[in-house]
């Protein structure tokens, strides 16, 4: 499985993938996360696309201030 991550800047809006219930604003920066066709662990047969406030779910602005917790 390969994942491709892309910075872009939102000319629509669009929902975030990590369903953190904010959206992606146009003029804002997001990450675009691309998951290669033919995954056997996914089972997907084409492009997977999702728009994404960053790499991580603390990137969202609802968990932005969490700090991530250490083992």
């Amino acid at each position: 499985m390969t994942t491709i991550y892309k910075e872009r800047t939102a000319r629509v809006e669009h929902r975030c993938a990590w369903d953190c219930g904010v959206p992606i604003k146009p003029g804002e920066r997001y990450v675009m996360s691309s998951l290669t066709p033919n995954d056997t662990e996914i089972g997907n047969i084409g492009w997977w696309h999702h728009a994404l406030h960053g790499r991580s779910l603390y990137d969202c602005p609802p968990y932005r201030d969490e700090q991530v917790p250490t083992p």
